[in-house]
């Protein structure tokens, strides 16, 4: 499948090649095979991430399929981009001590089958971790704090698994899928 991706663009992993946590992620959610969300960063195929490693840019595997979502506005895009972008900075600059992936919040996420929960994010101990999910809605509701535009509509759910931010941009006006 070919992917074309521009800035902000959010990417949801659909797996071809199954781990323990995928299937674990697939059967709790109720939706086999959005398994992972990731940032595209708008050159090529690299994205920002969140994974066991900790935040990381990378470049996109072609073993995987994807879905692509768009917002609709140009500079919104361009500041999901920046916001992801600087999260995953300090998390190389920190030295590992930010943006730990956290099982945990993974585990609240897929237990609630993704309806998501908890708006407080930004405290000093809750900003430290993520999840794959988690790290994307905290991006777009981080970008639309900073922004005075319509970015991202479900707020509150910012522990969502990655089926979970599927369905939300999908019932979003300001998103279109445009790949998947």
């Amino acid at each position: 499948m070919a992917i074309h991706l521009r800035p902000g663009d959010i990417i949801f992993t659909r797996a071809r090649q199954w781990s323990a946590t995928r299937r674990a992620i697939s059967l709790a959610t109720g939706r086999g095979d959005i398994v992972h969300a990731a940032i595209a960063e708008g050159r090529g195929l690299n994205v920002f991430e969140s994974v066991r490693g900790g935040l990381r840019r990378k470049l996109l595997s072609l073993s995987d399929d994807y879905i692509v979502y768009r917002h609709k506005d140009g500079p919104a895009r361009r500041l999901i981009r920046y916001v992801a972008e600087g999260h995953t900075a300090v998390a190389y600059s920190s030295g590992g001590a930010y943006g730990k992936y956290s099982v945990p919040k993974l585990a609240l996420a897929v237990g609630q089958k993704g309806r998501g929960g908890e708006r407080r994010q930004w405290g000093a101990r809750r900003a430290q971790s993520f999840y794959c999910s988690n790290f994307v809605a905290r991006v777009l509701m981080a970008a639309q704090q900073s922004a005075d535009r319509k970015i991202y509509w479900n707020y509150l759910h910012t522990h969502v698994s990655p089926a979970g931010l599927e369905r939300f941009l999908a019932q979003d006006p300001m998103w279109e899928k445009v790949s998947g």
